[in-house]
């Protein structure tokens, strides 16, 4: 009787399983679950029915998983029932389970996200050989779509253009117009997005990981920002699909949050099976040939990975006595009771490399030393600089040997003569793991690869930017090999841009890994330094303090190496507003290194900034002379000083005198095919048209320095490009574009935002004030209310570490104007923060006052209500016209 109610109450939970199912398939099938015209779109979060939506799949897979445990307990405690003994009725349980509880549910999410118009950006993820990008295609041909498949390697980064052009390929051109007449990239991305119209459109990046930094960040800030604009902006039919080994980190944006995350461990037995037949064709000896239920009894010991199917056949390839049923029984073994997959993939690795012929084995372990996309001819110098005259390979024996190989062991990108073969990195760290048995052999191969790939890279006179894949793999091969000193050099060389203060990212984990063993103090001490500089780049303040602390506490004695790391202690301290701390630091570093030009030109650039945040402007003009008269006459440094000495001259008014600078920056751009120096220079210039009043030429060329800021991963000069832009929006008065553009630029505000130690910037509180005016004036009091209100509270923080940074009053004024107009604060409490501002020692500079009257003038709207700040502001006899064009020179970070 008891098992009839148990059998009954499994009847009915699968029923209800079965009606819970059908309701949101066919409701998905319908587009009830669709987000409404200009929603926001997110496939993790959501309201009402999106959230039922994607608690959906837990619903069903845990009423599935129910099911399936009944039934085996059913099974377990019923065996007479199936006419069949004990140990049949276990095995039946065991397919049950199986059929019920395996990765179908990755399909059927990949499924459901790529059907449903509320997913817009797809994650999947997992590790190297489990099948994500076999998954994506599978389910892909299943659902007949034909997507834009593009693979990312270390020599293509696809950027926001090609999804721009990608996007405008698939849609109908003359069916949308621009928004606002926006012509920059994010206008032409979203009017691209409206051509689209109805048209489903698949963009797959795979092997995404090459598109991220250390810190999991988009090194193309452009394309961060565009997918930020794909997930937040009007409904389309545009889905990204991103298939990566590790997750991505947003910069300052949700897109990753509200992404429709998929983790891959592993392919549906359906896939698994249909990937093993189709590299059997025309093979007798393969996994495919146990037949569908072997294969079925086999796919959890192999975690349905494709990776572990090719090193299968592998070992079948290369060894005749070995056969598949038996080779199947050893991996059951290796698995075990706990089903434990990285000892069978170990244990396949460790039998495909020991039934390789000779010759097989040391190509295998040449491709392996390399560790990057090799040619045939640069393995063959490898496996021939370890053997005696007698017996080297050819070229075309490698070659050979190599196309076997590519069948299962190894990859092959491209076709010959210009095919490149690789193993996945940790295969390739694996083969060489400095056993006690192969040590001396291995240590002397992987040497061997790292003297080969610099000897070609010397020959080519290439640098890291030019190919940073064989970069990374030359030093790597040092490291693994113990040899932490040539891997330093190696470094050096590879990282140009270390030697003008900016050391590449590239790098940053090897110098890591190398900081604790480096011996000599000059190679450890400047390691550090540049470790620091990667930190303070990367908004990590606390963490750049201790390196460059580490550099203090040798006591090497080594004064340029003292100076240098006084010097970045003390960017750190000026950009989190310790003005007096950072100054003394400068000093410090002028008097220990007064002889090197970039530790003086730093140091004096420095003060001259110090200065000007105290509103000394003259002061702060004269020490950024002298500075670059210190600098290399044609260094980015130098570049870089004379966009300070031009924004110095705009501030007192000096048109003449900035339009000279302005020809100098450009002189010295052009010796440098450097992105970032060229967003630079075009940033100067949009400033400069600006003050002019040129309002046309300021927003274009700012569009273009902020497109190229982004694609280098400059925030800093993108974020003064979008403030120039917004500057120019609100004096179009076109208020909902303007807050649009200060949003953009609040995101680049701060690099690093909540890194310990990471502090207040002063472009951030900029980044918020612009927002705040755009969006009272745009009609968006909520919003106007809440940024005014972070702004306060932010800027009062900051003006308790330094009274008289006369910036960080001037935005606490602001805050105060757009509360008072909300009826949330008197005038007086902006009236006290401008007197704060206008410090006694502070000097008057025109376009500083110019810019503040214009955005109170923006606030008030005529109505007068802010006159009494206003005459704080200006005293009788020195008011400014509203219409004066104005640019903010306080955001000097």
């Amino acid at each position: 009787m008891a098992g009839l109610t148990r059998r009954r109450a499994l009847v009915v939970a699968a029923v209800v399983a079965l009606l819970i199912g059908a309701f949101f398939w066919f409701g998905d099938r319908l587009g009830f679950w669709a987000a409404p015209s200009g929603g926001r779109a997110g496939g993790s979060t959501g309201t009402g029915l999106s959230d039922v939506l994607d608690s959906a799949d837990k619903i069903s897979s845990i009423a599935s998983f129910l099911l399936a445990v009944g039934l085996a307990v059913t099974a377990r405690r019923s065996p007479a029932a199936t006419g069949h003994g004990a140990g049949a009725g276990s095995g039946m349980v065991t397919r049950t389970l199986v059929d019920l509880v395996d990765r179908k549910k990755e399909s059927r999410r990949l499924r459901t996200a790529l059907r449903s118009r509320r997913s817009r950006i797809i994650l999947v993820s997992g590790d190297p050989g489990v099948g994500k990008s076999e998954l994506v295609s599978r389910v892909l041909q299943d659902l007949k779509i034909d997507p834009l498949w593009t693979t990312v390697t270390a020599l293509n980064h696809p950027g926001v253009r090609a999804v721009i052009a990608a996007v405008r390929g698939a849609g109908d051109p003359g069916s949308a117009s621009a928004p606002g007449g926006d012509n920059s990239w994010q206008g032409e991305l979203e009017l691209a997005l409206r051509a689209l119209g109805t048209t489903p459109l698949v963009i797959v990046f795979d092997a995404a990981e090459h598109l991220l930094l250390r810190d999991g960040q988009l090194h193309d800030l452009a394309l961060d920002e565009a997918f930020q604009l794909l997930v937040s902006g009007p409904a389309h039919r545009l889905k990204i699909v991103f298939v990566t080994q590790r997750e991505p980190v947003a910069y300052d944006g949700d897109w990753v949050q509200t992404a429709t995350r998929i983790a891959v461990t592993g392919l549906p037995p359906r896939y698994f099976r249909q990937f093993a037949q189709e590299r059997s064709v025309g093979r007798s000896r393969s996994l495919a040939s146990l037949g569908d239920a072997r294969m079925n009894d086999l796919w959890p010991d192999l975690d349905g990975r494709p990776r572990l199917v090719q090193l299968f056949d592998a070992v079948l390839d290369n060894d005749d006595h070995t056969d598949a049923g038996d080779l199947a029984a050893e991996v059951h073994g290796w698995a075990g009771s706990q089903r434990d997959v990285t000892a069978v993939y170990e244990h396949l690795l460790n039998k495909v490399i020991t039934t390789l012929s000779d010759d097989r084995r040391d190509i295998y372990r040449a491709v392996a030393a390399l560790n990057t996309p090799a040619t045939a001819a640069l393995i063959t110098q490898l496996v021939n600089r370890r053997r005696d005259k007698h017996h080297q390979l050819s070229v075309g024996r490698v070659r050979t040997e190599l196309e076997s190989l590519s069948g299962h062991v190894i990859y092959r990108l491209g076709t010959e003569p210009s095919a490149r073969y690789g193993l996945p990195a940790l295969e390739a760290h694996r083969a060489l793991s400095l056993n006690a048995e192969t040590q001396d052999e291995d240590q002397a191969l992987l040497l061997e690869a790292g003297q080969l790939l610099r000897e070609q890279r010397r020959a080519g006179h290439r640098s890291a930017s030019d190919d940073p894949q064989s970069a990374v793999a030359e030093v790597d091969a040092l490291i693994r090999g113990g040899f932490v000193v040539r891997a330093y050099r190696s470094i050096t060389e590879l990282d140009t841009a270390a030697q003008t203060g900016s050391p590449s990212a590239v790098f940053w984990r090897f110098r890591e890994q190398i900081a604790p063993l480096l011996t000599g103090a000059d190679r450890r001490e400047d390691n550090y330094l540049a470790l620091g500089y990667l930190y303070f780049a990367n908004g990590d303040f606390a963490a750049a303090r201790t390196a460059y602390r580490e550099v203090l506490a040798r006591e090497s004695g080594l004064g340029p190496v003292e100076a240098k790391a006084y010097l970045n202690l003390a960017w750190v301290s000026w950009e989190q507003g310790l003005i007096e701390s950072a100054r003394s630091d400068f000093e410090r570093a002028l008097r220990l290194e007064p002889q090197d030009p970039a530790v003086v030109a730093g140091a004096l650039e420095g003060i001259g900034r110090c200065c000007r945040r105290h509103g000394l402007f003259e002061e702060a003009l004269s020490m950024m002379v002298k500075a670059r008269e210190a600098a290399e006459p044609y260094s980015p440094q130098a570049l870089r000083i004379m966009v300070r000495i031009l924004r110095l001259h705009l501030d007192l008014g000096r048109i003449r005198q900035a339009e000279l600078v302005l020809d100098r920056i450009e002189e010295i751009a052009d010796h440098h095919p450097n992105r970032n120096l060229h967003a630079i220079h075009l940033d100067a210039c949009a400033d400069f048209y600006l003050v002019q009043g040129h309002l046309d030429q300021a927003l274009s060329t700012a569009q273009d320095a902020a497109e190229l800021a982004l694609r280098g991963h400059d925030p800093v000069t993108a974020f003064h490009a979008q403030t120039t832009i917004c500057m120019v929006r609100l004096r179009q008065q076109k208020w909902s574009q303007a807050a649009r553009e200060a949003a953009r630029a609040e995101r680049h505000a701060g690099a690093g935002r909540g890194a310990p130690g990471s502090g207040l910037t002063e472009r951030s509180l900029l980044g918020t004030a612009l927002r705040a005016v755009a969006c009272h004036r745009a009609g968006r009091p909520d919003e106007a209310h809440h940024a005014a209100r972070y702004l306060l509270e932010q800027s009062t923080l900051r003006g308790t570490n330094d009274i008289r940074d006369f910036a960080t009053w001037e935005f606490a004024a602001i805050a105060q104007c757009v509360l008072h107009l909300q009826g949330q604060a008197g005038i007086e409490l902006a009236i006290d923060a401008l007197q704060k501002a206008n410090h006694h020692s502070r000097q008057p500079a025109t376009e500083v006052t110019n810019r503040t009257v214009f955005l109170l003038k923006t606030l008030d709207a005529g109505e007068h209500r802010l006159r009494p700040a206003l005459d704080a502001l200006t005293p009788p006899g020195n008011a400014t016209p509203a219409g004066l064009p104005v640019h903010d020179q306080n955001a000097d970070g």
